[in-house]
């Protein structure tokens, strides 16, 4: 087999056999792109098919303290060896799945032994997030080598969606659907604004129209027919997956949208608060909940006293927005939110908060009916 070459593409549909790395890291919060940059290490190792013995898959630990946990030797020594029953030219390829507490608790020990994995095996580690790995010299060797692979989330800083709509688009049409606009902006707004869900939700329309199938790693021939999907198809066909955050609530209540406020209340309490950061993790644990929402709650009507104070002092709007580093679309919100509120609605939207945390307190309420009371006594009505 020839010899790999010591540096390669950092795009792993461009590898082959020879110039796949030694180690490849992929990592990243977005599931679909982290499949496919396994299905493509796999076709690079061993061909269009895939199939081969020399294909390992195993499972790092889920928690600390796990019993009968992977552990860093079991891994090098599985990487080390040769595959029993894989034909003599192929490689070896090792996937540890979940690696995320493996790698930021040994990546000091993997670091060391890079050089003596094989020229003719690889080691993948599949993470949900880089972690503290960045600051590390085992990220630094790796980055070098050009052998890691970033599958973050597609939503933009902002909560911005256009590199995922344009994604979703590509896919929909690889699936032989064009989606209106309308259905496209209708489809990741009712997402979990996962690439991965969005395609079963593609896969579900497929199987209800049934176009003609494209393979998704060619260019859509101009002349092929694609199936309109409208908006209304979407909303028939299609499950709400969507998740919120704490902040959408707070932005919700401080621009005085009741309705929008309690709705999503309801959804964070009904499926929980997902961190873009930390990806199968949801909070579900309602006392957890309602701290994280309050926190939010807290930290906005703070943050719209601090701004209102100042430029209230003679700061002007421009000078306050960036110390405070509001761009984009916080710097809309807050904006926005600043037109409606006084310093009175904003000392009320305080006492709201705080009759809010004593009630808690007290305890023999419903959480959930309480955290509604607060919406209506901070927007001066009554529940």
């Amino acid at each position: 087999m020839a010899k790999r070459a010591s540096t390669s593409s950092s795009k792993p549909s461009e590898w082959t056999r020879e110039t796949l790395p030694r180690v490849v890291l992929v990592a990243g919060a977005e599931s679909a792109l982290r499949e496919e940059s396994l299905a493509s290490i796999r076709k690079a190792a061993f061909g269009a098919h895939g199939q081969s013995d020399g294909w390992v898959v195993l499972h790092g630990p889920q928690h600390q303290n796990e019993a009968e946990a992977l552990t860093p030797a079991t891994v090098l020594d599985e990487v080390c060896t040769r595959s029993m029953f894989a034909a003599d030219d192929d490689p070896k390829v090792v996937v540890i799945r979940s690696a995320d507490l493996l790698v930021s608790a040994h990546y000091r020990l993997f670091e060391e032994n890079l050089a003596s994995i094989p020229d003719t095996a690889t080691l993948v580690f599949e993470c949900s997030s880089f972690g503290k790995l960045k600051t590390t010299g085992f990220y630094k060797k790796l980055s070098a080598q050009n052998a890691i692979v970033e599958c973050n989330s597609l939503l933009g800083e902002y909560g911005d969606s256009p590199a995922l709509e344009q994604e979703v688009d590509k896919r929909a049409r690889a699936l032989g659907l064009k989606l209106a606009h309308g259905a496209l902006v209708a489809l990741v707004a009712r997402s979990a604004k996962s690439l991965g869900v969005i395609e079963e939700e593609l896969n579900k329309l497929a199987l209800a129209f049934k176009p003609a199938q494209i393979n998704p790693t060619a260019a859509v021939p101009a002349t092929l027919t694609l199936i309109e999907v409208s908006e209304h198809d979407v909303l028939e066909l299609c499950s709400a997956t969507g998740t919120a955050s704490a902040f959408d609530f707070a932005t919700a209540l401080l621009d005085g949208d009741a309705r929008g406020a309690l709705e999503t209340l309801g959804l964070l309490f009904d499926r929980g608060i997902v961190d873009a950061k930390k990806p199968g993790k949801p909070i579900t644990q309602e006392g957890a909940i309602v701290m994280v929402v309050l926190g939010a709650l807290t930290y906005k009507v703070t943050q719209l006293q601090d701004v209102r104070e100042a430029i209230e002092g003679g700061k002007s709007e421009f000078t306050v927005f960036g110390e405070l580093k509001l761009f984009g679309k916080r710097a809309e919100d807050v904006r926005r939110s600043l037109r409606r509120h006084t310093g009175a609605t904003l000392r009320n939207a305080v006492e709201a908060l705080f009759t809010c945390y004593l009630d808690l307190r007290r305890g023999g309420a419903d959480p959930r009916a309480i955290m509604e009371r607060m919406v209506f006594k901070t927007l001066g009505r009554e529940a």
